[in-house]
């Protein structure tokens, strides 16, 4: 019945730890889906209008802040899923046991019943008047029996204590995995969203300025140079 137990709850950490490495993998192109965006931006500025490129390039300098914590998020969950992933495989050493722990009850049972049937054939033979070679047989016969049965009910308790004592330990490593793993994850996504949010807030202040400097510009600057961050406003606002 325990054994019934722990298969059909085996699948339970497994969609866990593919869905961080998923996650894990779609951060990366994130990333890499950003930096190509930022690329094209700066290009886009420094071809259209080449007199405010300094400005805008100053106002998303710190974006390399937010990727540098962005790739801290990613390492956290790869420790996250790593340590997942050592209990699943604990488990596995567990479920082996398990199946050593059934075939060693079925060899008990095994060896119990030829004991049965040769102690039964010993009795037959003794009442039979059975003597010499014949008689000795039986006698050796069941015999061996005999210890090939208790060494079965000694294996059998050796790896059942072994079995308790494995499920115990692997209890207490789940417990501290899983509280190490989460706890080191949550408190890193607290850690990076308030510096993000620092940082998106510096950014801010560096869009309205770098807007107000727009808004100053003498009347003779080219219209077509200002025309391209007439439509812009500024991305951070929802932030303040």
């Amino acid at each position: 019945m325990l054994s019934l137990f722990w298969k059909q709850d085996e699948s339970g950490l497994e969609p866990v730890v593919d869905g961080l490495k998923s996650s894990c993998d779609s951060r990366m192109l994130q990333l890499d889906a950003r930096r190509g965006l930022l690329k094209d931006v700066v290009a886009y500025v420094k071809s259209e209008a080449p007199s405010f490129f300094q400005g805008m390039q100053n106002a998303i300098n710190p974006l390399s802040e937010v990727e540098k914590y962005d790739l801290d998020i990613i390492k956290s969950e790869k420790r996250l899923y790593e340590d997942l992933n050592d209990i699943i495989e604990r488990r596995r050493v567990i479920l082996r046991l398990m199946s050593e722990y059934e075939n060693s009850l079925k060899e008990v049972e095994r060896t119990k019943s030829i004991f049965k049937r040769v102690e039964s054939e010993y009795q037959l033979e003794t009442e039979n008047s059975s003597f010499g070679k014949r008689l000795q047989n039986a006698e050796l016969t069941l015999k061996q029996a005999k210890e090939d049965k208790k060494m079965a009910v000694l294996n059998a308790i050796s790896i059942t204590s072994n079995l308790i004592d494995a499920k115990k330990k692997y209890s207490l490593f789940m417990k501290n995995r899983i509280i190490h793993g989460m706890l080191q994850y949550a408190n890193k996504l607290k850690y990076v969203s308030d510096e993000e949010s620092r940082i998106y807030l510096r950014m801010s202040e560096l869009f309205s300025d770098l807007r107000k400097s727009l808004s100053s510009v003498s009347d003779d600057t080219q219209p077509e140079t200002l025309t391209v961050f007439n439509d812009i406003s500024n991305p951070f606002d929802s932030l303040k």
